[in-house]
């Protein structure tokens, strides 16, 4: 049975910043599948676009009533990574066909042991990440999320965790995207209860 032969040369485009992803010219010098390879590109191209279906987490910012300071204080759970060693807010990636919130409570529960009663949402936030050497667009969605129950435990994910004031975790925190998020969460609590300013 006869087949045509192909030739085909890749070679290194460069990288496109917008894209947040590699670039390779494909030439097909004859062959069949001229189309489908085209279609290959431009789909893993227009993916690398939509930063939502690439790299979108869900989290939440937990709070409780202050154990001491100012009456009507609350304190926020910080994690520490030791991958990143970085502190930060519990998130993280959402399950295939997992709901928004279902996948926000999950994930703080596997980052901290906490139970919680979810409330306000509280917007997105964007941040860059590099990952083998390429940008990649991160967005996340969050809420506010009231601990009711738990313990923490230490993992490998998350060795540590810390209840702190809001002032003291905006200091602490790494990630300008965080910060930013905790003076939205901050601007919330406009009334006198934590509880009436952050329910959905």
């Amino acid at each position: 049975m006869a087949t045509d032969r192909v030739e085909i040369d890749i070679h290194d485009a460069g990288a496109s910043a917008a894209y947040g992803c590699k670039l390779l010219a494909v030439t097909w010098a004859s062959g069949p599948h001229l189309m489908s390879t085209l279609l290959l590109i431009d789909w893993a191209l227009m993916s690398a676009r939509d930063p939502v279906s690439a790299a979108l987490l869900r989290a939440g910012v937990v709070w409780r009533r202050a154990e001491s300071g100012p009456e009507g204080g609350v304190e926020v759970v910080l994690v520490h990574r030791p991958r990143y060693d970085d502190w930060s807010l519990p998130k993280g990636k959402l399950a295939a066909g997992e709901p928004e919130v279902e996948g926000a409570v999950r994930e703080v529960l596997e980052e901290t042991d906490y139970h919680v009663r979810v409330g306000r949402p509280l917007g997105e936030t964007r941040y860059d990440k590099l990952i083998g050497g390429v940008t990649r667009p991160k967005v996340v969605r969050w809420w506010a999320m009231e601990a009711t129950s738990g313990a923490f435990t230490p993992t490998s994910e998350v060795d540590d965790m810390r209840w702190s004031p809001l002032a003291e975790a905006e200091r602490l925190l790494t990630r300008d995207a965080d910060r930013e998020l905790l003076r939205r969460f901050a601007a919330c609590l406009g009334s006198a209860e934590p509880g009436a300013a952050l329910e959905g």
